[in-house]
């Protein structure tokens, strides 16, 4: 994140962060999908999962979003990711004490056939997927 921010340069709003990381993660995923294509990733592989309080704009991007269920988890995941940002972010101990007190942890989610739909050489050819992405961020 602040190497974005860095780039980005000192009159970077956090619109343009999120979606310069939204295009890396797009990229991350086209990369995954080509090397579940041609093999060198585990065939078992089902689906991309993960939790994260950062998980907005995650449905733009393909995945599923769902409520963490268990209370004890969603409660430990806030408080380490919210450490994280205070630790990680440049404005992280003031965004945490501003505007940010209502970030609750999701899971989220996205199948195999749905990345290789997405981001897989089948379907849309590599400019209009991410084209088509691009517009949907």
């Amino acid at each position: 994140m602040a190497s974005l921010y860095a780039k980005a340069g000192p009159s970077a709003t956090e619109c343009t962060v999120a979606l310069g990381v939204a295009r890396l993660v797009a990229r991350g995923l086209a990369a995954i999908a080509a090397a579940l294509q041609r093999g060198r990733l585990d065939p078992e592989i089902k689906a991309l999962f993960g939790r994260s309080l950062f998980h907005k704009g995650a449905d733009r991007l393909g995945f599923e979003v769902f409520e963490i269920p268990s209370y004890a988890m969603r409660l430990f995941l806030s408080f380490f990711e919210q450490w994280l940002m205070v630790l990680y972010h440049p404005q992280g101990l003031r965004r945490l004490f501003h505007g940010r007190a209502g970030l609750s942890p999701r899971e989220v989610w996205l199948s195999r056939s749905r990345l290789l739909e997405l981001y897989g050489n089948r379907g849309h050819g590599r400019k209009e997927r991410f084209a088509v992405q691009e517009a949907r961020l």
